[in-house]
């Protein structure tokens, strides 16, 4: 049987790695399990949130968005960050399978989880 993440072993990964990193919103690329993905090969969902990240961040020219493939569990996952000029940080996790597994927007200490609409309505 294949392992399967749960939300909160997700959370906690990512929990861990913004503690142990400095103030840098850049803590996701970072991480030298961190993968680069292509956009063209991005399913639907990691693809929308890409390009809300890159409309209402990086066109806004306020900040810049990447996507990253990262194993958690030996299990990789798609991940959409969007880094503010300011102390903000946006994160959207998605399975292999598109389906969104966490959201949240980050700051120099904490990840605030909440779900996609609203860390997007609080992007506004």
């Amino acid at each position: 049987m294949e392992n399967q993440l749960t939300q909160s072993s997700v959370k906690k990964f990512f929990d861990d790695a913004r503690k142990s990193s400095d103030c840098e919103q850049r803590f996701v690329a970072d991480l030298e399990i961190a993968t680069r993905v292509d956009f063209n090969e991005l399913p639907d969902n990691v693809r929308q949130a890409y390009n809300f990240y890159k409309k209402n961040v990086e066109y806004a020219d306020f900040g810049n968005v990447s996507v990253y493939s990262i194993p958690i569990e030996n299990i990789p996952v798609y991940v959409v960050t969007a880094v503010t000029d300011g102390d903000d940080g946006y994160l959207e996790i998605y399975s292999q399978a598109d389906e969104e597994i966490a959201c949240g927007k980050n700051d120099c200490t904490v990840i605030y989880w909440s779900d996609r609409a609203t860390t997007r309505a609080d992007l506004g």
